[in-house]
């Protein structure tokens, strides 16, 4: 399966607790059940616990919520994998922005 492309940038551990606290009714059973499931800590900043030094520290057993291509399995989207990735990339390119980070 193609890897996500990600520029590292630590913005979604850092802004987890955003989307931890969010409203989660409207979304789909799959994200909201990722949501629930979440294991970590934040602090009350909304960062997540795991992230140290701008990297995620369980990368490769990152929870559902983190994981983008394991996310696109699990929600069975009729979308192509391609099209999650760009829906994702957006998602990103907002945060960033949002923050004052311009990494295109």
């Amino acid at each position: 399966m193609k890897k996500f492309n990600c520029n590292e940038c630590g913005l979604c551990c850092k802004k987890i607790g955003d989307v931890l606290n969010s409203p989660i009714e409207n979304i789909d059973k799959s994200l909201r059940d990722a949501v629930r499931d979440f294991p970590y800590k934040v602090d009350e900043k909304g960062v997540c616990e795991k992230l140290v030094d701008y990297k995620c520290s369980v990368y490769e057993n990152r929870p559902l919520l983190c994981n983008i291509n394991a996310m696109f399995k699990v929600q069975k989207l009729t979308k192509s994998l391609k099209c999650w990735h760009k829906i994702n990339k957006e998602g990103c390119k907002i945060l960033q922005k949002a923050n004052g980070l311009n990494l295109d």
